[in-house]
């Protein structure tokens, strides 16, 4: 917030395998943050995710 309060945060982490990529996802919210937001961001993940990988394979 622009007072400096943390309201959240992300921590995402990525390392190669011998198959590839393992993906750490870890988004937090407040508590009070309604369930239907959390989803919500869920499928925003998904989504991201599979866009990028699908654009990765397309050059591959």
């Amino acid at each position: 917030m622009k007072d400096g309060t943390v309201i959240g945060g992300v921590r995402h982490q990525f390392r190669n395998t011998d198959d590839g990529i393992e993906c750490a996802l870890c988004v937090e919210f407040p508590s009070k943050t309604p369930k239907s937001i959390v989803r919500a961001h869920q499928m925003h993940l998904a989504v991201e995710f599979s866009n990028w990988i699908e654009s990765i394979k397309s050059f591959g």
